[in-house]
């Protein structure tokens, strides 16, 4: 957990550095354009007056080409560093997505991913987790936020599995480690004819003896 909340925390950062990144590349690049602009007026100026030599246009055609290339310059700064954001918020939000299915919550699924409180599907109105069209087991499953999480629903939305749940309203987590080996959902270990599980939410549940 420790090391999933430290991910955040380093994504975040990470995040807010590409982002200032982005900022002095568009700053950079509203300059270059305005100093192109004032270049390319002072050519036109200067040829106007008819006075112009030689050597005083082509002395000017080079500074506009020059700032031509600065521009082009800075707008290829301007995309990576665009890039570069965009992916250390894909990034950022994958370590949260990660955290959340370590940690749990009111509507995050098993995969993390954050549910939407209603939605439409084939006709239909949900709310929250539904069994509808058997998507996401016995659990349910319901569609959630985001372009990347979870699964194709097919109609533009994703989906994903919604966590099992226990009488105290604690979710399950799908795997776990008891007594040295895994256990994958519910098990009656210790506890014959009482189903139980390891929760995500820290306080939600009572101890069982092994952490």
């Amino acid at each position: 957990l420790k090391q999933a909340e430290g991910r955040v925390h380093e994504m975040e950062e990470r995040l807010k550095l590409a982002v200032r990144g982005m900022e002095a590349a568009e700053q950079a690049a509203d300059e270059a354009r305005d100093s192109l602009k004032a270049a390319k007026e002072r050519e036109e100026e200067v040829k106007a007056t008819g006075e112009a030599t030689k050597n005083t246009v082509e002395l000017l055609k080079e500074q506009v080409e020059k700032q031509r290339q600065l521009l082009q310059e800075t707008e290829s700064k301007r995309q990576k560093a665009i890039d570069a954001a965009k992916k250390a918020l894909v990034s950022a939000e994958q370590a949260k997505t990660q955290l959340r299915m370590l940690t749990g919550g009111p509507g995050v699924s098993v995969t993390g991913c954050l549910c939407e409180d209603s939605f439409d599907y084939k006709g239909k109105s949900f709310t929250g987790c539904t069994t509808f069209a058997a998507k996401g087991g016995g659990s349910g499953w319901c569609v959630v936020q985001g372009d990347t999480c979870g699964n194709d629903l097919g109609d533009g939305q994703r989906y994903d599995t919604c966590p099992t749940r226990t009488k105290a309203g604690c979710s399950c987590l799908q795997s776990f480690m008891t007594k040295g080996h895994m256990v994958k959902g519910c098990t009656e270990e210790r506890s014959q004819g009482q189903p139980w599980c390891k929760v995500r939410e820290s306080g939600c549940g009572l101890q069982n003896g092994d952490g």
